[in-house]
């Protein structure tokens, strides 16, 4: 683990992993070294000040062909992106998978599929892209097709300027009926763009982002 920084009243302080032991740091100098009930003694600190608060994290999945699968989207490069290149009118799936980590809150997650149009510009009239996910969440030792998929769309009708990223959100239901969350179970998602869209053109997807509320650092 990598050393923690406080901070109070405008002093630093850091404490090794190694001797539980805290340096005041003055500018560019070292200081003396105190132990933590000596440090909660002298700064009238308490356990708070030494907690983690809850914040959001982001986690990036890069959105990549997966071994001879078939129905895949075909890999394409533009520029200094790489992605997934969908078409209309037939269904391809990209897959992405998730382990549900020991920091998180217990909360509703979000899961991004991120996005731009290649051939083209959406109108914000008659075109739409229809992206489908569905997903199942499985712990470690459970048959990995067990309980009914958990199937979510998010359709896209917005004026999109060719080669403009987008991000289409779902969410994923903590305590759903299909597919609950757990802390370690391993969440599978399939993606595709639904066959029944308006838009001609084809789209990249770049890459997945997952979105929770973490209360602490993990430890998985």
């Amino acid at each position: 683990m990598s050393d923690i920084t406080l901070r109070k009243v405008g002093k630093m302080f850091t404490e090794s992993a190694v001797d539980d032991k805290y340096t005041l740091v003055v500018g560019e100098g070292s200081g003396s070294t105190a132990d933590r009930d000596e440090l909660v003694e002298a700064l009238d600190l308490t356990d708070a000040d030494f907690s983690i608060g809850a914040y959001e994290r982001h986690v990036y999945i890069p959105a990549v062909r997966n071994g001879t699968s078939g129905n895949q989207p075909t890999a394409t490069g533009v520029d200094t992106l790489a992605g997934l290149q969908f078409a209309n009118g037939s269904t391809k799936y990209a897959y992405a998978t998730w382990e549900v980590p020991s920091d998180w809150n217990g909360g509703d997650v979000t899961f991004q599929v991120c996005w731009f149009p290649d051939s083209g510009s959406l109108n914000g009239t008659t075109d739409t892209v229809i992206w489908d996910v569905d997903y199942r969440s499985i712990a470690n030792g459970e048959a990995t097709n067990n309980g009914t998929i958990e199937s979510l769309q998010v359709t896209e009708s917005s004026a999109i300027t060719q080669y403009v990223t987008s991000k289409s959100q779902f969410t994923l239901d903590a305590d759903g009926a299909n597919q609950p969350l757990s802390i370690g179970d391993h969440v599978h998602l399939r993606v595709s763009r639904n066959n029944a869209d308006a838009f001609s053109g084809t789209v990249v997807n770049t890459h997945f982002t997952v979105v929770y509320t973490s209360v602490g650092l993990p430890t998985n």
